[in-house]
């Protein structure tokens, strides 16, 4: 964290990774089940206050698709979003595997990765070039401000889902829209948090498939729709 903020993290938790996650469950964002129902939460019209949410770039798409009002928070600190790691996987015993290795190959390659690259996805490879400007999110403007995923601690994540998964539950807060207060349990609320005006969108979902939306000011420093 010091060579991001220039001090020391100072947090009670054991890093910076439980201190994040738990600042975020104590905001109360609202779960959904897939990056549609988030981009079209934010992305609707003439809301007077506009969710934010933590979506794929691919979203974006829908600007023009289906008129929705999205813009993304390209100037969040130190990350404005994150990439990840899809795999292609050939099966034990199939009965054309240099089909599907010359697939994978395929893939891999400028003309079989352009219709994904269209609408905001990076290549895998380094050597090609990143999605065109005029791409709805704009992720080639500010691509030096993705976190990249570490594959080396992939199996340590996958191993340790239970245990997050748990610590979230223990620390999220469930936001009382009549109220206007977080509830922690049935007997434990506390005030809002104060609001953010950060606006944008995040490049990619998380892994497990999911994203969080919020009101402006229920997790601070996560993005939102644009101001149309």
């Amino acid at each position: 964290m010091s060579a991001y903020y220039g001090k020391p993290l100072e947090t009670d938790h054991p890093n910076a990774t439980s201190a994040w996650l738990a600042g975020l469950a104590a905001n109360g964002p609202l779960l959904t089940d897939g990056d549609d129902r988030i981009s079209e939460a934010v992305g609707a019209a003439a809301q007077t206050e506009p969710f934010f949410g933590l979506m794929s770039s691919a979203k974006f798409r829908d600007i023009e698709g289906k008129g929705f009002h999205l813009a993304p928070c390209a100037d969040l600190d130190p990350w404005a979003g994150w990439t990840y790691t899809k795999l292609a996987l050939i099966a034990t015993g199939s009965d054309s595997p240099n089909a599907a290795k010359l697939f994978v190959r395929y893939v891999l390659t400028e003309e079989g990765i352009g219709p994904q690259m269209a609408d905001g996805k990076m290549p895998t490879r380094t050597s090609l070039s990143l999605p065109p400007e005029d791409e709805p999110s704009g992720l080639a403007n500010f691509k030096d401000k993705l976190a990249g995923y570490d594959s080396a601690t992939g199996l340590d994540d996958y191993d340790l889902r239970q245990d997050w998964q748990d610590f979230w539950r223990l620390n999220y807060k469930k936001n009382d829209q009549s109220t206007g207060r977080i509830r922690n349990g049935p007997d434990h609320d506390s005030p809002r948090p104060p609001r953010a005006n950060c606006a944008g969108r995040s490049p990619r979902p998380n892994r497990a498939g999911r994203g969080a939306l919020g009101r402006p000011g229920a997790a601070r420093g996560l993005p939102k729709r644009d101001g149309g």
